[in-house]
């Protein structure tokens, strides 16, 4: 259940600045054309939560060439409004056939959420850096923006 100032809104592009603004803000820099096009992919559920008409986090879900509903990215202030997003899409396409989510270990509120819903961990996919260690705001990334891999 969302607290009461807190709404969620089916993707618009009026809705991009606040979008792309939250994504800098938990990813440490602008990718403003990375998440527009990741907007306007075929196949893409895109909503944001917003409270008090600020964005407070956004999930996107692809299907994929498989039929499975990939997450990515999930982000969101904190764990109830992650929970709402990621269960609106799930009651909205019941007849999925799966669903991949890569999240971060050390965010524990995420990986309950996960298994709450019935998605059991499968695999553990390490990260190695060349030059220096991502700064993120882990408790904010609940499934990673997973474009070819990209660090979060």
């Amino acid at each position: 259940m969302l607290p009461g100032n807190v709404e969620i809104e089916p993707f618009q592009p009026c809705l991009s600045p606040s979008m792309i603004q939250y994504d800098a803000s938990v990813a440490g820099y602008r990718r403003k054309k990375l998440l527009e096009l990741s907007c306007q992919e075929r196949d893409s559920r895109i909503i944001a939560a917003f409270r008090n008409g600020i964005c407070t986090g956004f999930r996107s879900i692809k299907i994929t060439c498989l039929g499975v509903a990939r997450v990515g990215p999930l982000y969101a202030d904190d764990s109830i409004v992650a929970e709402a997003l990621l269960k609106n899409f799930l009651e909205s396409f019941p007849n999925r056939k799966r669903l991949a989510m890569t999240t971060l270990n050390s965010n524990i509120p995420a990986n309950t959420i996960s298994r709450k819903l019935g998605n059991a961990e499968t695999d553990i996919c390490l990260r190695i850096y060349s030059k220096q260690k991502t700064e993120v705001n882990a408790g904010r990334i609940y499934a990673f923006l997973d474009v070819s891999f990209s660090a979060i």
